[in-house]
């Protein structure tokens, strides 16, 4: 019914009404019996239990079509328009010409005097170390590309590893 209490109806959650997802998540659904909870007339305990196993498959659709999501099974490249042009030639700005505006927004330049750096991402991907051969050692984060922490060491930088 649509009182109070959990069940207030037989409509999605707003997780599920996410856009473009629809395609993915009826590629994992189950079927249309899966899609609405059995039900057993003379018996509660089995009525219940029938509903909560149905939300339980259509959340573990819904994760699958999320993390597909995700992945990328193909790789972007990057290929000259005829025999006379060169992939090398290609700046920065053609190819953020190109791209889509959450892409171009994401864009950054850092002018980096004392390289060349190597760098190494943490195991969660958000804070990249770059250590330059000259000394400088910046622990950054990935999404803002704030620095937040930066030392000079006396020596030679020759790789660097985040644990």
């Amino acid at each position: 019914g649509k009182g109070k209490g959990k069940g207030k109806g037989e409509e999605e959650p707003k997780l599920m009404q996410q856009k473009g997802l629809r395609p993915t998540l009826d590629k994992f659904s189950r079927g249309a019996e899966f899609e609405r909870a059995p039900r057993a007339p003379g018996n509660k305990s089995l009525s219940g239990r029938l509903k909560r196993e149905a939300g339980v498959i259509r959340e573990d659709a819904f994760r699958l079509a999320k993390s597909e999501m995700l992945l990328t099974e193909t790789t972007g490249d990057l290929s000259a328009q005829g025999d006379t042009e060169s992939t090398s030639k290609v700046t920065q700005e053609d190819i953020l010409e190109g791209a889509t505006v959450g892409v171009a927004r994401k864009s950054f330049h850092y002018a980096l005097p004392y390289g060349p750096y190597y760098v190494d991402f943490t195991s969660n991907g958000r804070h990249v170390l770059a250590g330059g051969r000259k000394g400088q050692v910046a622990l950054m984060r990935v999404d803002s590309m704030h620095i937040e922490t930066e030392m000079q060491v006396a020596q030679t930088v020759r790789a660097v590893k985040t644990l």
